[in-house]
């Protein structure tokens, strides 16, 4: 999904959290049949999932790394770790500037946290880098998650910073982080016998 946005992205100014699930839906569809592309695989990020709900579509799982889900950045971990940690406050309000205009950051699309309930989505596997701005923004959306009943998996990385992800080849971290993913998409997905991944 975040490939089909930034398509879109190229596009379109407008703000894109304003696209539907049957939107983008569709705008996939639209292009797999000309690339060959498999059908949209049931695993969404956060803000779709409740607009997915919304529009009956079923999803197995919200597969989560290190979510952006509030419309102003004044958590703690923000003030704690938005200098000096790859993802810096300057940076993030840098792009935020560049995707929504600031009266339009309290709409639940763009900061999910203020989604009036969360009741009947997806369950979800949020995983989080303890070093990183972020982090009290995802711990947030699994407690809320939990309070609607939600089930949630929620692994903190000790010791690594946002975009930890992309440092296979050398954060360990990063190998486990992948592993774990991969075995709650296979959980969801029911697919039996064993892994591939080592951490």
């Amino acid at each position: 999904m975040r490939g089909v946005l930034a398509r879109m992205a190229r596009a379109r100014r407008p703000p894109l959290h304003t696209l539907t699930v049957a939107q983008a839906r569709a705008f996939y569809e639209a292009g797999a049949e000309v690339l060959e592309l498999p059908p949209p695989p049931m695993a969404r990020e956060r803000c779709l999932s409740v607009s997915a709900r919304d529009a009956g579509w079923p999803l197995e799982l919200q597969l989560l790394f290190y979510p952006g889900c509030s419309a102003w950045q004044d958590t703690r971990s923000h003030r704690r770790f938005g200098q000096g940690f790859v993802l810096e406050a300057e940076t993030i309000q840098w792009f935020f500037r560049h995707y929504v205009d600031d009266a339009q950051r309290e709409d639940w699309r763009f900061a999910p946290l203020l989604a009036p309930d969360f009741d009947g989505v997806a369950p979800a596997w949020i995983g989080l880098a303890e070093c990183d701005p972020l982090v009290d923004e995802g711990v947030e959306l699994a407690d809320r998650l939990r309070m609607a009943a939600v089930p949630v998996e929620l692994e903190i990385y000790r010791g690594v910073t946002h975009e930890f992800i992309k440092m296979g080849r050398a954060v360990p971290e990063a190998q486990q982080a992948l592993a774990d993913a991969a075995r709650a998409l296979r959980g969801a997905w029911g697919i039996v016998g064993e892994s591939r991944e080592s951490p």
